[in-house]
């Protein structure tokens, strides 16, 4: 290898006539791993297995603290050296910058301790392997390496290891003044913890500070679940006039980082399993089957358990990513206590790896966005929020209406395009947050409120926040399904018993549900088209005469592409969204909504209304009236009746009575008009 290029990039020996260790890595490199290197110039990607051979275990242990850029200048050096004409001084620089601020190093070391078991009296000075996830990070620093130093008595230049106070001379024994950095390095401080998503029943995760550097700065992000191989330091908290205090923070200096999401697939069931799914589909039995495993001690309660699922599946993004309409579908029930609202949901981390619970009370301190919190040693750092931390995963809120006005207002933008913005701690906080929101809560009354409306019951929520919801059902004592009776029954027998062993497993759910997420389906052109088509003809019953909110037909795809990857479909077909139109008729029909008749949650179906019975009462009327504006008697009862606000028929009558006193009903015929204006 020509002197010119050795003698641009390293020194070939110390002092001692030795060989440098990053010309001890270069020659192994070329030796061992010639191919690699040439591979590596395309792909930007070089591996290494700290446990390839031994010369890597040897170098790293004499040079810790230099390891990470003595093994990143070899690799360089290499493929340059390999790819690049050695008598082209300007044209070996151009691609030493440009490859050094491309390549990705990967160094592969085995796993040999956990984050919870750290401590300095072990591990000080020492290599470690572990298992974390980023909670918090400070703003990107820039630490300088090596400098230029003037003498003040001759005026030549030298290059030497950067430090805040020289004290080397020059070899005129001239005193060394600074005049420039020549190597610089970036810096990032961040917090590992222990990967526990959900610890709101364990103890709290264990935390330990990080520093990565350069290219690994710009790999990491918050909220990456890593495997993490550093040096265990113990570095000072703070100096005083210059003196070192005794307080010393344990701290990782970040060799290198590997993402778990690249290195272990989520778990997927067997053949013989997936097998058993096919079967069950094929025989049009397959939504049944999950539907009962899941949560299978609350009776009934089927399309509630539907759409849970169909939320921790999720949908795809519709139209262009990132501005189109996200894959996250959004739950929300309401109603009277003691319904098994929070049971159900709570039944998620039975059955999916990435969610969590909160309530009230955990996420105003967690945040849902972000938040800036000091660390350790007095910076300020970003924690992530609830919604980038579980990111392509599922966050049950308890409690939903006691949550602060800051929360309500922080979820409403990521709701809608699946983005965390926000600024904190100095800076502009940016992360993806494809995460679907389940909520839970009981009415501003404490029971619903029938003769009230929607958005009387939900008035905290405000109507922006409603109508992110994809899908909204209401819990009532007062529903025809609910029999204290068979209720108390069913859920003993469950709970004694156990789950029947002909449901399938949480564990079969849970792997189906990880399968089911992997489907990517095609919406084909006679969906879209099934679904416009509806929308025209709602329009035209629509009685409002507003038209249909654009969200509804927004979830309505979202929840069919969600059944397209529960029928292991490779296309959103017609069935899909016909199956799509009566889940969403079933979460409107519990607040006596007649979705197939025109009746939507949108701003009017929100509003504030003097009697929710008479308005019941008017829905009913414009719907079955004739051509001369009469009704038949008995009909417009029964279908008052289906709003499930009157007590019985009796009550109905007994209204109808009174607006005949008032002159606004009539009597011909045996039938009834009415008239809204007198």
């Amino acid at each position: 290898m020509p002197n010119t290029f050795v003698d641009l990039t390293f020194n070939l020996t110390n002092n001692d006539g030795n060989l440098l260790p990053e010309n001890e890595l270069f020659n192994y490199l070329i030796s061992f791993r010639n191919d690699d290197i040439i591979d590596s110039f395309e792909s930007n990607e070089m591996i290494v297995d700290i446990n390839e051979h031994p010369i890597l275990n040897v170098i790293l242990h004499e040079n810790l603290d230099k390891f990470r850029q003595l093994l990143r200048q070899s690799v360089v050096k290499a493929v340059i050296s390999l790819t690049t004409d050695l008598t082209d001084l300007p044209e070996i620089e151009k691609r030493k910058k440009l490859f050094n601020n491309r390549l990705k190093l990967r160094v592969l070391f085995p796993t040999d301790t956990s984050m919870a078991d750290l401590n300095s009296q072990e591990h000080e000075g020492t290599v470690v392997t572990f298992e974390a996830k980023v909670s918090n990070w400070s703003k990107i620093r820039t630490i300088t390496t090596k400098a230029s130093y003037q003498c003040m008595s001759c005026g030549e230049f030298t290059i030497k290891p950067y430090t805040t106070k020289m004290l080397d001379k020059c070899s005129c024994r001239g005193k060394l003044e600074f005049y420039k950095p020549i190597e610089s390095e970036d810096t990032r401080r961040i917090i590992l913890r222990e990967i526990i998503d959900d610890f709101s029943e364990k103890e709290m995760p264990f935390t330990i500070n990080a520093d990565i550097y350069n290219q690994t700065v710009r790999e990491v992000s918050l909220s990456d679940k890593l495997i993490v191989t550093g040096i265990f330091r113990s570095v000072p908290l703070e100096k005083e006039s210059g003196k070192i205090t005794k307080q010393f923070i344990p701290t990782i200096q970040v060799i290198c980082v590997r993402h778990i999401a690249n290195i272990t697939a989520t778990q997927l069931p067997d053949e013989e399993l997936m097998e058993k799914f096919r079967k069950l589909e094929a025989e049009n039995r397959l939504v049944n089957a999950v539907i009962d495993g899941f949560a299978y001690n609350i009776y009934k309660k089927r399309d509630e358990k539907k759409a849970i699922i169909c939320s921790l599946i999720g949908s795809k993004w519709v139209g262009q990513v990132g501005k189109g309409n996200p894959p996250m579908i959004h739950i929300l029930f309401v109603g009277d206590p003691d319904t098994y609202k929070s049971t159900i949901m709570k039944y998620i981390t039975n059955v999916h790896d990435n969610c969590v619970i909160a309530d009230s009370t955990t996420v105003s301190n967690a945040g849902i966005k972000a938040s800036a919190v000091k660390m350790d040693d007095g910076r300020w750092s970003i924690r992530a929020g609830l919604m980038p931390e579980f990111n392509k995963g599922v966050i049950f809120l308890d409690e939903f209406g006691d949550l602060k006005e800051d929360i309500y207002a922080d979820l409403k933008a990521p709701m809608i395009d699946g983005r965390v913005t926000k600024h904190v701690a100095g800076e502009d906080f940016n992360a993806q947050s494809e995460t679907g929101i389940l909520a839970s809560m009981n009415p501003v009354e404490g029971t619903y409120n029938d003769s009230k409306t929607i958005y009387d019951n939900l008035v905290k929520l405000g109507k922006p926040l409603i109508t992110r919801f994809d899908l909204i059902f209401k819990f009532s004592k007062k529903a025809t399904e609910y029999n204290s009776v068979d209720i108390r029954k069913h859920f003993k027998k469950m709970d004694l018993g156990g789950k029947p062993t002909e449901f399938l497993t949480d564990n079969e759910i849970k792997l189906f549900i990880n399968y089911a997420k992997t489907i990517n389906p095609t919406i084909t052109d006679s969906a879209i088209e099934t679904s416009n088509q509806f929308f025209v003809k709602l329009e035209e019953k629509n009685i409002e005469k507003s038209g249909t909110e654009t969200r509804t037909e927004n979830a309505v795809i979202k929840v069919a592409v969600a059944l397209a990857k529960w029928h292991l479909s490779d296309v959103v077909s017609d069935s899909h969204v016909q199956e799509a139109l009566d889940l969403y008729a079933s979460s409107m029909g519990t607040f006596g909504l007649h979705f197939f008749d025109g009746e939507v949650l949108n701003e009017i179906s929100l509003k504030k209304t003097v009697d929710g019975k008479r308005e019941a009462i008017r829905l009913s009327y414009e719907k079955l009236k004739d051509e001369n504006g009469y009704v038949f008697p008995d009909e417009l009862v029964r279908n008052c009746g289906t709003y499930g606000v009157f007590k019985d028929e009796g009550e109905i009558k007994r209204i109808l009575e009174s607006m005949r006193l008032e002159c606004k009903l009539t009597e011909k015929n045996k039938m009834y008009k009415i008239s809204w204006s007198i």
